[in-house]
């Protein structure tokens, strides 16, 4: 059974979510510890990452095999594992065709897909942060914008993004509902909060740079639906300069491998 640990914000308790501990997690963290060549990896100016931004993430994918385990039919489970279209802003598709990643089958719908999704966001949340969930509005930019055009969180990412794809709009408002499923206390482990961290402006766009800062796990899987329609959407994707580390790739093949079978009961206990 999981724990429930209550935390309090702006003067409202909620809950945040405690990884199960049963045979399962212990075999899916055995998997995640093992995988020391990820873990050490040094991204070209940005360091190692954090361990709680290593392991965040690797948690993270755990949750989203966990939507497809439950449902094939899960909009945002069905988003992530998408087929490539060349008439959209894919990065799979984008870097299938200008990377390592050219010799992949990526024209299909499957699970690789996700696989492949995660090895890509595994450096872009370097890249964009450093890993650091609490980061704040890019300092660079100087010019004044709206508060949905400010970007925050471990992806940089601003809430006009929602008008991509609706399944976007659905990642939103999922975990708007409900932050119990955050993971924030497993990105937390060895990240000190942001210098940079301040809310600008009012309204939605406010409250998505917040929930993007508070609620690491949504930032993850947003970012993991919205590279499949606007990877222009970041520098570091359209530049290239995000590459895919065979490490990471391996680590959550190997995740993948294990949690396909019937894990129904453990991913009910991750709340899904």
């Amino acid at each position: 059974m999981s724990l429930l640990l209550l935390h309090f914000s702006c003067g409202k308790a909620y809950r945040e979510f405690q990884i199960p501990k049963s045979q399962t997690q212990l075999e899916v963290q055995e998997i995640i510890d093992a995988s020391d060549e990820c873990k050490d990896n040094f991204f070209p100016g940005r360091g190692k990452s954090p361990v709680g931004y290593f392991n965040g993430m690797a948690w993270t994918f755990v949750k989203a095999v966990c939507r497809g385990t439950h449902s094939k039919e899960n909009t945002i489970y069905s988003a992530m594992i998408q087929k490539t279209q060349k008439d959209e802003k894919d990065a799979l598709l984008y870097y299938s065709q200008n990377s390592k990643l050219k010799n992949e089958n990526l024209y299909e719908e499957n699970e690789k897909h996700l696989v492949a999704t995660f090895s890509l966001l595994h450096s872009l949340g370097m890249m964009e942060s450093t890993g650091k969930y609490s980061e704040g509005a890019d300092r660079a930019v100087k010019e004044k914008r709206k508060s949905s055009e400010i970007e925050a969180g471990l992806f940089q990412i601003s809430e006009n993004s929602t008008n991509f794809d609706q399944s976007l709009k659905e990642v939103y408002e999922e975990y708007s509902k409900d932050r119990w499923k955050c993971f924030l206390n497993v990105f937390k482990e060895g990240v000190s909060k942001s210098k940079n961290s301040r809310t600008i402006g009012g309204g939605r766009g406010a409250h998505f740079q917040s929930l993007m800062k508070r609620c690491p796990a949504f930032a993850v899987e947003y970012a993991a639906v919205l590279i499949r329609f606007a990877y222009h959407h970041f520098g570091p994707l359209k530049s290239l300069k995000t590459r895919e580390e065979p490490a990471c790739r391996e680590m959550y093949s190997e995740l993948y491998g294990y949690l396909e079978g019937d894990q129904v009961e453990f991913c009910t206990a991750l709340g899904l």
